[in-house]
């Protein structure tokens, strides 16, 4: 058997004591558990704005990049545009310096041009003076054999021949047609 000598109130006490001492230990822990997880949300808080920050200064730059290269963008655009509708050009126009070179080169010394006109895209005019038929006949079949330099007319038509009683010679009148697809192309 046990005997207690002291009195039941200090025991009241002690245990009231311990029970207050608990709950104030209790009560510290759950304070410094709270202040805990809230400086360590504050904290993650705190590094991720740090991050948005950063990628929000890495998001500017990247638009000024853009924008500083939408110009040399249209201008690459329009040099493209340009340079298509150039080469569109060079390819369907029609090179009448070829038609040229071609008279140039089969025109003999006893002919004379004195006008040449273009009547239409497969028409050519021209009209000149030869110093006698025969001259001017060797010069059409010139015109339109390409064994003898032909290359550009595919038909001569004489509109008119005329002698010429000061000199002797004949003035004529031609109507060419052009080859089809002999002036097009850059190449």
């Amino acid at each position: 058997m046990a005997i207690n000598l002291l009195p039941e109130q200090f025991q009241e006490r002690r245990r009231k004591a311990g029970a207050r001492r608990l709950s104030v230990f209790g009560a510290v822990a759950l304070l410094v558990g709270v202040v805990a997880v809230t400086v360590g949300v504050l904290a993650f808080k705190a590094v991720l704005a740090a991050e948005i920050g950063g990628l929000e200064k890495s998001i500017g730059d990247e638009k000024a990049k853009i924008v500083s290269q939408k110009e040399v963008e249209l201008k690459a655009l329009t040099l493209e545009k340009k340079l298509a509708a150039t080469v569109k050009t060079l390819r369907e126009a029609n090179h009448y310096s070829e038609l040229l070179s071609t008279l140039a080169g089969t025109v003999p010394g006893e002919i004379s041009l004195l006008d040449l006109q273009l009547s239409s895209p497969t028409k050519f005019s021209l009209s000149g003076t030869a110093g006698d038929y025969v001259s001017l006949a060797r010069f059409i079949r010139a015109l339109v054999d390409p064994s003898r330099g032909g290359k550009i007319f595919a038909d001569a038509g004489v509109r008119s021949v005329d002698l010429d009683s000061q000199t002797g010679g004949a003035r004529f009148a031609l109507e060419l047609e052009i080859r089809k697809g002999v002036l097009y192309g850059a190449e």
